[in-house]
């Protein structure tokens, strides 16, 4: 069942789409009519939201050779209408580091030991998994 928000005062409800489903918007005419004839309508609209999520700035993140760091990235993410804890993580664009991403955001970086001093950039990603 999709979450619900209700706003009376201008006959709006609004729902958090599941993954997979695009936003959309659709309105309602609403009818009332009674045992003589008489009637009065009114319209709702109704709006099926799916925001993305939103990742911040990560800091730049100096690796000696042969080091590791973890990094929770859950800290520099944020869904409007979701859950962070139910965001899937990957992770593209590395080179020498060896990088990984657990479900639960924690990001893994060990650097090679055989090789001089360098600098990589990482890409990472996530996307809903309501």
């Amino acid at each position: 069942m999709l979450q619900t928000q209700t706003t009376n005062s201008d006959a709006q409800l609004r729902f958090q789409a599941h993954d997979g489903i695009p936003p959309y918007a659709e309105t309602l005419r609403i009818r009332a009519t009674d045992s003589s004839g008489s009637s009065a309508a009114d319209t709702l609209q109704i709006f099926v939201t799916n925001l993305p999520p939103a990742l911040t700035y990560l800091p730049d993140t100096s690796l000696g050779k042969g080091g590791s760091l973890s990094l929770n990235l859950a800290s520099f993410a944020t869904d409007p209408d979701g859950d962070i804890a139910k965001l899937k993580w990957s992770i593209s664009d590395t080179e020498q580091v060896r990088a990984s991403i657990d479900d639960t955001g924690l990001l893994h970086l060990r650097g090679p030991v055989d090789t001089p001093t360098y600098i990589e950039t990482f890409r990472g990603c996530f996307k809903n998994a309501n």
